[in-house]
């Protein structure tokens, strides 16, 4: 899959790589989204940030360690997605990174599980491992950061599953 947007023109394509494209988020004049590319029988994914109006591409995830990175979400500058590790089949779940866009500073915001984050109005969530079932499903730990300049201070952990910061 490739990324396209409307103009005027109609629809015109936003990438041309080569490689498989997903998860797509925009905010502003960036859009962030899952890079593929294989390489024989396996598949690399990677986080790549592109500037609407400049068509500048930023690999997000360049010189991480192996693993999948998957589930980008943007709110202004700032970036998070999370790095699922493993040898032939990544786990789900795994290091939240985040990345600014415009100071450049990538860094983690987990060392542990994390799965799907979201970004709004600088407040980080994700749901971290799956902790119990019950008799409708099953439910997570979710847990909630807020962007100090300094550090990322924990808000509050609440049970349920996916996060929404709407």
């Amino acid at each position: 899959a490739e990324l396209w947007q409307w103009t005027s023109d109609g629809f015109e394509p936003l990438t041309d790589f080569g490689m498989r494209v997903a998860e797509p988020d925009v905010s502003g004049d960036w859009v962030v989204y899952e890079r593929s590319t294989a390489e024989g029988s396996i598949f690399e994914r990677q986080i790549d940030a592109l500037n609407l109006t400049t068509g500048e591409v930023v690999p997000l995830t360049e010189g991480l360690d192996e693993g999948w990175h998957l589930s980008p979400a943007i709110d202004g500058p700032l970036v998070v997605w999370q790095q699922s590790t493993g040898s032939s089949a990544p786990s789900r779940e795994g290091i939240v990174w985040s990345y600014d866009l415009d100071t450049g500073t990538r860094r983690p915001l987990s060392d542990e599980s994390g799965l799907a984050p979201r970004v709004s109005g600088g407040r980080v969530c994700w749901t971290s491992e799956v902790t119990f079932m019950v008799e409708d499903g099953y439910y997570a730990e979710k847990v909630v950061m807020v962007l100090d300049p300094g550090a990322f201070e924990p808000v509050r952990t609440a049970r349920g599953y996916g996060c929404d910061l709407n």
